[in-house]
């Protein structure tokens, strides 16, 4: 039998928590998804608060990016992390070794400032959107998973109650 590793992004429950002479309370390492969830506040100091590694399409108010105590976002409660996956597609050789392009569309993207007589004009609200669809710095990469579970697919934290676009 072959051992497979998970793909990562699996929520870890802790409550009572003390830390002693230490400045990082977290640290992440490969495949750099895990979701912690502080059940009483001992970990971020908010009950119901989470810790996930930073990936920019988690970046929204309810969260902050600490990497020197959390290596990487700490959220409040008002925030909610999930795993998702996606696996399974077919043809499957269509599929294998492509990277997941993950990115959160703000609310800026559905509601573009209005001009100074209140009216979005339609042209400069398909510019606006092209140009953040357009921007690299507003996606998140995720490699492809070969032999891990899910077998042959993409796994990856978010931040419930957002709008996202994968590719």
């Amino acid at each position: 039998n072959k051992c497979l590793a998970d793909s990562g992004g699996r929520t870890v429950f802790v409550s009572g928590l003390t830390f002693n002479n230490v400045s990082r309370r977290t640290w992440f390492e490969f495949p750099f998804k895990a979701i912690i969830h502080d059940q009483d506040g001992s970990l971020t100091g908010s009950a119901g608060g989470w810790v996930t590694p930073y990936r920019v399409h988690n970046d929204v108010e309810a969260c902050t990016r600490d990497d020197d105590k959390y290596d990487g976002l700490v959220c409040t409660n008002a925030a909610t992390l999930r795993r998702i996956t996606l696996a399974g597609g077919a043809p499957s050789y269509a599929w294998t070794e492509l990277e997941m392009k993950l990115i959160r569309l703000s609310d800026d993207y559905f509601n573009p400032p209005a001009e100074s007589n209140g009216n979005v004009a339609g042209n400069r609200m398909l510019d606006a959107r092209s140009d953040y669809l357009d921007d690299p710095k507003h996606y998140t990469n995720m490699g492809f998973q070969q032999g891990q579970r899910p077998s042959k697919g993409w796994a990856v934290p978010i931040v419930t109650g957002q709008n996202y676009k994968i590719h």
